[in-house]
Protein backbone atom coordinates (compact mmCIF):
# COMPACT_ATOMS: atom_id res chain seq x y z
CA UNK A 1 0.00 0.00 0.00
CA UNK A 2 1.16 3.58 -0.13
CA UNK A 3 1.00 3.89 3.76
CA UNK A 4 3.25 0.61 3.72
CA UNK A 5 5.76 2.47 0.51
CA UNK A 6 5.79 6.17 1.93
CA UNK A 7 7.00 4.35 5.75
CA UNK A 8 9.56 2.85 3.99
CA UNK A 9 10.71 5.87 2.15
CA UNK A 10 11.08 7.90 5.04
CA UNK A 11 12.61 5.05 6.81
CA UNK A 12 15.38 6.15 4.53
CA UNK A 13 15.58 10.19 4.71
CA UNK A 14 14.69 10.87 8.26
CA UNK A 15 17.22 8.34 9.72
CA UNK A 16 19.75 7.48 7.55
CA UNK A 17 19.36 10.33 5.25
CA UNK A 18 20.06 7.85 2.39
CA UNK A 19 18.39 10.60 -0.03
CA UNK A 20 19.39 8.49 -3.14
CA UNK A 21 17.63 5.50 -2.14
CA UNK A 22 14.66 7.05 -0.64
CA UNK A 23 13.77 8.70 -4.27
CA UNK A 24 14.04 5.44 -5.81
CA UNK A 25 11.63 3.98 -4.06
CA UNK A 26 9.52 7.14 -4.41
CA UNK A 27 9.91 6.83 -7.86
CA UNK A 28 9.16 3.40 -7.96
CA UNK A 29 5.40 4.34 -5.68
CA UNK A 30 5.04 7.66 -8.08
CA UNK A 31 2.20 6.16 -10.14
CA UNK A 32 0.34 4.47 -7.50
CA UNK A 33 0.24 8.33 -5.95
CA UNK A 34 -3.13 9.63 -6.05
CA UNK A 35 -3.76 12.73 -3.80
CA UNK A 36 -2.25 15.99 -3.27
CA UNK A 37 -0.34 15.07 -0.43
CA UNK A 38 1.31 11.79 -1.86
CA UNK A 39 2.74 13.30 -4.57
CA UNK A 40 4.28 16.76 -2.50
CA UNK A 41 6.08 13.73 -0.53
CA UNK A 42 7.42 11.95 -3.13
CA UNK A 43 8.57 14.58 -5.88
CA UNK A 44 9.92 16.51 -2.54
CA UNK A 45 12.22 13.39 -1.97
CA UNK A 46 12.71 12.96 -5.31
CA UNK A 47 13.94 16.29 -6.23
CA UNK A 48 16.02 16.31 -2.57
CA UNK A 49 17.86 13.09 -4.11
CA UNK A 50 18.19 15.56 -7.53
CA UNK A 51 19.85 18.24 -5.74
CA UNK A 52 22.37 15.94 -3.84
CA UNK A 53 24.02 15.08 -6.67
CA UNK A 54 23.62 18.46 -8.38
CA UNK A 55 21.37 17.84 -11.00
CA UNK A 56 19.51 20.92 -11.08
CA UNK A 57 17.20 20.98 -13.88
CA UNK A 58 16.16 17.75 -12.66
CA UNK A 59 16.03 19.17 -8.89
CA UNK A 60 13.82 22.00 -9.99
CA UNK A 61 11.43 20.20 -12.14
CA UNK A 62 10.59 17.86 -9.18
CA UNK A 63 10.39 20.60 -6.39
CA UNK A 64 8.25 22.78 -8.98
CA UNK A 65 5.77 19.54 -8.98
CA UNK A 66 5.95 18.86 -5.22
CA UNK A 67 5.33 22.30 -4.81
CA UNK A 68 2.58 22.74 -6.56
CA UNK A 69 1.40 19.91 -4.68
CA UNK A 70 1.77 20.77 -1.23
CA UNK A 71 -0.45 23.99 -2.21
CA UNK A 72 -3.11 21.66 -2.56
CA UNK A 73 -2.71 19.26 0.44
CA UNK A 74 -3.56 21.75 3.04
CA UNK A 75 -1.29 23.25 5.71
CA UNK A 76 -3.11 20.84 8.09
CA UNK A 77 -1.31 18.00 6.72
CA UNK A 78 1.55 19.64 5.93
CA UNK A 79 4.49 17.09 6.62
CA UNK A 80 6.60 19.97 8.64
CA UNK A 81 10.23 18.54 7.58
CA UNK A 82 9.78 17.63 3.60
CA UNK A 83 7.91 20.54 3.24
CA UNK A 84 10.70 22.79 5.05
CA UNK A 85 12.88 20.94 2.94
CA UNK A 86 11.14 21.51 -0.56
CA UNK A 87 10.96 24.87 0.05
CA UNK A 88 14.63 25.31 1.52
CA UNK A 89 16.34 23.19 -1.88
CA UNK A 90 13.94 25.08 -4.03
CA UNK A 91 15.44 28.39 -2.93
CA UNK A 92 19.11 27.01 -3.02
CA UNK A 93 18.11 25.53 -6.38
CA UNK A 94 16.99 28.78 -7.67
CA UNK A 95 19.92 31.10 -6.20
CA UNK A 96 22.40 28.68 -7.60
CA UNK A 97 20.31 28.65 -11.27
CA UNK A 98 20.99 32.45 -11.37
CA UNK A 99 16.90 33.35 -10.41
CA UNK A 100 17.23 35.56 -7.96
CA UNK A 101 12.97 36.63 -7.87
CA UNK A 102 11.98 32.70 -7.12
CA UNK A 103 14.86 32.51 -4.41
CA UNK A 104 13.92 35.88 -2.67
CA UNK A 105 10.41 34.38 -2.71
CA UNK A 106 11.34 30.35 -1.87
CA UNK A 107 13.63 32.10 1.04
CA UNK A 108 11.01 34.24 2.17
CA UNK A 109 8.33 31.52 2.50
CA UNK A 110 11.18 29.34 4.29
CA UNK A 111 11.88 31.89 6.99
CA UNK A 112 7.69 32.26 7.44
CA UNK A 113 7.09 28.41 7.87
CA UNK A 114 10.17 27.97 10.30
CA UNK A 115 9.01 31.28 12.16
CA UNK A 116 9.82 32.13 16.12
CA UNK A 117 10.76 35.57 14.72
CA UNK A 118 8.57 37.37 17.16
CA UNK A 119 6.94 40.30 16.91
CA UNK A 120 9.62 42.83 15.88
CA UNK A 121 11.27 40.95 12.97
CA UNK A 122 9.56 41.21 9.79
CA UNK A 123 10.77 40.89 6.23
CA UNK A 124 9.40 44.08 3.77
CA UNK A 125 7.78 43.60 1.06
CA UNK A 126 9.45 42.48 -1.93
CA UNK A 127 12.89 42.47 0.03
CA UNK A 128 15.58 39.89 0.47
CA UNK A 129 16.39 40.71 4.31
CA UNK A 130 14.72 40.35 7.78
CA UNK A 131 14.31 43.53 9.63
CA UNK A 132 14.20 44.01 13.60
CA UNK A 133 11.68 47.32 14.19
CA UNK A 134 13.07 47.83 17.57
CA UNK A 135 16.74 47.38 17.12
CA UNK A 136 17.17 48.66 13.64
CA UNK A 137 19.16 45.65 12.76
CA UNK A 138 18.73 43.98 9.07
CA UNK A 139 19.88 40.11 8.29
CA UNK A 140 19.91 38.96 4.79
CA UNK A 141 18.01 35.97 4.07
CA UNK A 142 21.42 34.63 1.82
CA UNK A 143 24.51 35.58 1.75
CA UNK A 144 27.03 33.71 -0.81
CA UNK A 145 26.42 30.38 -0.13
CA UNK A 146 24.87 30.97 3.60
CA UNK A 147 20.79 30.82 3.90
CA UNK A 148 19.27 32.20 6.71
CA UNK A 149 17.24 29.77 9.76
CA UNK A 150 15.69 31.48 12.65
CA UNK A 151 15.34 29.80 15.95
CA UNK A 152 14.50 32.48 17.81
CA UNK A 153 13.93 36.18 18.06
CA UNK A 154 17.59 36.41 19.24
CA UNK A 155 19.06 33.26 17.43
CA UNK A 156 19.45 32.35 13.93
CA UNK A 157 21.89 29.81 11.98
CA UNK A 158 23.17 30.27 8.57
CA UNK A 159 23.64 27.11 6.75
CA UNK A 160 25.34 26.29 3.52
CA UNK A 161 22.67 23.79 2.19
CA UNK A 162 25.34 22.17 -0.35
CA UNK A 163 28.16 21.78 2.31
CA UNK A 164 26.47 21.42 5.49
CA UNK A 165 28.61 24.17 6.98
CA UNK A 166 26.52 25.58 9.90
CA UNK A 167 26.71 29.02 11.25
CA UNK A 168 25.41 30.30 14.64
CA UNK A 169 24.54 33.93 15.26
CA UNK A 170 23.31 35.58 17.93
CA UNK A 171 22.22 39.00 18.25
CA UNK A 172 20.71 41.74 20.90
CA UNK A 173 23.13 39.83 23.52
CA UNK A 174 24.22 42.22 26.59
CA UNK A 175 27.80 43.82 25.55
CA UNK A 176 28.09 44.83 29.08
CA UNK A 177 28.97 41.18 30.14
CA UNK A 178 32.63 41.01 31.16
CA UNK A 179 35.13 39.10 29.25
CA UNK A 180 35.76 36.68 31.79
CA UNK A 181 32.12 35.18 31.63
CA UNK A 182 32.05 35.62 27.87
CA UNK A 183 34.86 33.24 27.88
CA UNK A 184 33.40 31.03 30.14
CA UNK A 185 30.03 30.92 28.02
CA UNK A 186 32.12 30.10 25.14
CA UNK A 187 34.00 26.88 26.57
CA UNK A 188 30.92 25.68 27.93
CA UNK A 189 29.05 25.44 24.74
CA UNK A 190 32.65 23.65 23.20
CA UNK A 191 32.73 21.27 26.07
CA UNK A 192 29.61 20.57 27.79
CA UNK A 193 27.54 21.26 24.38
CA UNK A 194 29.86 19.77 21.49
CA UNK A 195 31.90 17.36 23.82
CA UNK A 196 35.07 18.64 22.42
CA UNK A 197 38.70 19.36 24.48
CA UNK A 198 39.87 22.92 24.40
CA UNK A 199 43.57 22.59 23.39
CA UNK A 200 44.86 26.68 22.88
CA UNK A 201 42.92 29.75 22.92
CA UNK A 202 43.80 32.97 20.45
CA UNK A 203 42.17 36.69 20.69
CA UNK A 204 42.50 38.71 17.87
CA UNK A 205 41.30 42.19 16.58
CA UNK A 206 38.09 42.28 14.35
CA UNK A 207 37.19 44.85 11.68
CA UNK A 208 33.80 44.31 11.09
CA UNK A 209 31.25 46.15 8.31
CA UNK A 210 29.73 48.48 9.85
CA UNK A 211 25.53 47.98 9.09
CA UNK A 212 24.02 51.73 8.29
CA UNK A 213 21.29 52.99 10.49
CA UNK A 214 22.38 51.74 13.56
CA UNK A 215 24.10 54.07 16.65
CA UNK A 216 27.55 53.60 17.54
CA UNK A 217 30.73 52.34 16.37
CA UNK A 218 31.14 48.57 16.49
CA UNK A 219 34.02 47.19 18.13
CA UNK A 220 34.84 43.73 16.85
CA UNK A 221 37.31 40.72 18.54
CA UNK A 222 37.69 37.17 17.22
CA UNK A 223 37.74 34.22 19.53
CA UNK A 224 39.55 31.26 17.92
CA UNK A 225 40.22 27.91 19.99
CA UNK A 226 41.69 25.20 19.17
CA UNK A 227 39.94 22.09 19.73
CA UNK A 228 39.87 17.95 19.51
CA UNK A 229 37.42 15.08 19.59
CA UNK A 230 37.26 13.46 23.06
CA UNK A 231 38.19 10.05 22.36
CA UNK A 232 35.92 7.50 23.68
CA UNK A 233 33.36 10.16 24.70
CA UNK A 234 30.38 8.33 22.88
CA UNK A 235 28.65 11.54 21.96
CA UNK A 236 28.20 12.38 18.58
CA UNK A 237 29.37 16.19 17.79
CA UNK A 238 26.39 17.92 15.39
CA UNK A 239 27.18 20.90 13.41
CA UNK A 240 25.57 20.44 10.75
CA UNK A 241 27.56 18.71 8.52
CA UNK A 242 25.54 15.59 8.31
CA UNK A 243 26.35 12.10 10.54
CA UNK A 244 29.74 11.55 8.87
CA UNK A 245 31.03 15.10 9.56
CA UNK A 246 34.65 14.85 10.89
CA UNK A 247 34.68 17.10 14.66
CA UNK A 248 36.20 20.49 13.78
CA UNK A 249 39.67 21.87 14.66
CA UNK A 250 38.76 24.78 16.25
CA UNK A 251 36.13 26.71 17.24
CA UNK A 252 35.49 30.85 15.94
CA UNK A 253 33.67 33.29 17.54
CA UNK A 254 33.09 37.01 16.44
CA UNK A 255 31.89 39.26 18.78
CA UNK A 256 30.98 42.89 17.40
CA UNK A 257 29.70 45.48 20.17
CA UNK A 258 27.56 47.99 19.28
CA UNK A 259 26.19 50.07 22.15
CA UNK A 260 24.58 48.25 24.55
CA UNK A 261 24.12 45.72 22.23
CA UNK A 262 26.60 42.68 21.30
CA UNK A 263 26.37 40.21 18.21
CA UNK A 264 28.16 37.03 18.26
CA UNK A 265 28.61 34.59 15.07
CA UNK A 266 30.23 31.38 15.81
CA UNK A 267 31.40 28.39 13.62
CA UNK A 268 33.36 25.01 13.51
CA UNK A 269 36.04 25.30 11.27
CA UNK A 270 38.18 22.41 9.56
CA UNK A 271 42.12 22.03 9.75
CA UNK A 272 44.03 24.20 8.03
CA UNK A 273 43.92 24.39 4.36
CA UNK A 274 40.37 22.73 4.23
CA UNK A 275 38.04 24.79 2.63
CA UNK A 276 35.60 27.01 5.02
CA UNK A 277 33.15 30.47 4.21
CA UNK A 278 32.54 31.44 7.85
CA UNK A 279 35.80 33.94 7.41
CA UNK A 280 34.41 35.03 3.94
CA UNK A 281 31.22 35.02 5.78
CA UNK A 282 32.27 37.30 8.96
CA UNK A 283 33.67 39.84 6.71
CA UNK A 284 30.95 40.52 4.19
CA UNK A 285 28.14 40.38 6.88
CA UNK A 286 27.49 43.96 8.11
CA UNK A 287 27.15 43.98 11.80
Amino acid sequence: TMAEQSREIESYWSMARDWPQAATLAQAALPDAAFPLEIARLNTVAGRAAYGRDDLPTARRDLDVALAAWAHAGKAYHDETLYQTALDVAADVAYRQGRTQDAVAFSRQFVAWVGGLGPAWSMPAGGAVLRNAESGMSLPLRLGDFRLEPIDPNRFYYRNLKTGEQLGLAVDQNAALPDETLEASMRSFIEDKLGLRILDLETAAFSPVAQAGISGEPQGRKWTFQVEARPDDGRTVDLGGGPAAAPPARMVFWVVDRGNSRTILRAPLPAEGAASGAAGFAQTLAW
